[in-house]
């Protein structure tokens, strides 16, 4: 498949399954009186065939494994590989956690395997470092870089140069279907599940483009707690029209057809998800798993934004 035709794929693909606005069902809890930071721990993994992917439910059985896989270097049988090669085998194995809590829109992102965290309070242009093992910490006032969910159409940013394509154009149908897999409750939390698939196909090429077809589905359940947005400056964006533009090579011709996703999932927790792409043919299943989910407020909250008094600036 060519470059202009990936990219408009994922573009449609991300706006099937990331819908823009709260999901519809059982009202919310009301707001407390007080700020309250939100936290939950968050496990990624992927499923590589023949190993099958963790079910709905499965989060404290795996935080468990992932706690164990980090404290013993991740098995006797990757004791020799080298740092990098390690966290990659730990990832397929038993996944990667991490720890997020929000708090008056100010983020804080903690690897408890690593024992380090980062708070970001981007409105105060203050990012603080902590060393929770060597109790150190750094600041800096400068927000790091903010990494690009796509990247350019350039040449010199797709290849170091390359000659632009050759015009071409191709039918591309997108079709998309969604079910209802009703409640379940994820490590205490209640959630509505949903399975979503969407197929493409591209046919009637002509010129650079190419014939073929590629396939995606997820299944999800979704809480009804709200992720409050750090206030951070977010990332530019493109869309699928202005990205193709930029590259005069093969221009796909977009139809749809089915139902796309109803589940309106952008502003709260999704408490699991599982995303297979080109399954038929053995690709990979990526896993998000969720839980740990707790509220801190006034002095506990502060404290966790804050650099504990007994670190010292590096």
């Amino acid at each position: 498949m060519k470059r202009a035709v990936t990219v408009v794929a994922a573009l449609i693909f991300a706006a099937l399954f990331t819908p823009a606005h709260g999901m519809r069902g059982t009202a919310a809890s009301a707001a407390t009186p007080t700020p309250a930071a939100l936290q939950y721990d968050e496990i990624n993994r992927m499923a590589l065939a023949p190993a099958t992917a963790p079910p709905p439910g499965s989060f404290p059985a795996d935080y468990q494994a992932v706690l164990a896989a980090g404290n013993n270097g991740g098995g006797d049988d990757i004791a020799g590989m080298p740092e990098a090669a390690k966290k990659m085998m730990q990832r397929v194995k038993a996944g990667a956690l991490s720890r997020y809590a929000y708090y008056k829109g100010w983020i804080r992102t903690d690897d408890p395997l690593a024992q380090t965290a980062v708070i970001e309070k981007c409105a105060e242009h203050q990012y603080i470092n902590l060393n929770l093992a060597n109790k150190t910490y750094t600041i800096a006032t400068v927000q790091p870089p903010c990494p690009s969910s796509m990247p350019s159409m350039g040449g010199n940013m797709m290849g170091g140069g390359q000659p632009p394509e050759q015009p071409g154009s191709v039918d591309m149908t997108m079709t998309g279907t969604s079910k209802s897999l009703g409640p379940l409750a994820i490590d205490g939390i209640a959630t509505v599940g949903s399975d979503n698939n969407v197929s493409m196909t591209m046919a009637n090429a002509t010129g650079s483009c190419q014939n073929g077809s590629f396939s995606m589905s997820m299944t999800k359940y979704v809480s009804q707690i709200r992720v409050p947005r750090a206030f951070c400056p977010l990332p530019r964006t493109m869309s699928a029209g202005g990205m193709a533009q930029r590259n005069a090579g093969c221009m796909p011709r977009m139809h749809f057809s089915g139902t796309g996703n109803p589940m309106n999932d952008n502003d709260r927790l999704v408490m699991y998800s599982l995303m297979n792409v080109n399954a038929e043919r053995g690709g990979t299943a990526m896993v998000v798993e969720r839980g740990n989910v707790k509220w801190f407020s006034g002095a506990q909250a502060d404290a966790l934004f804050s650099i504990p008094p007994d670190f010292t600036k590096q």
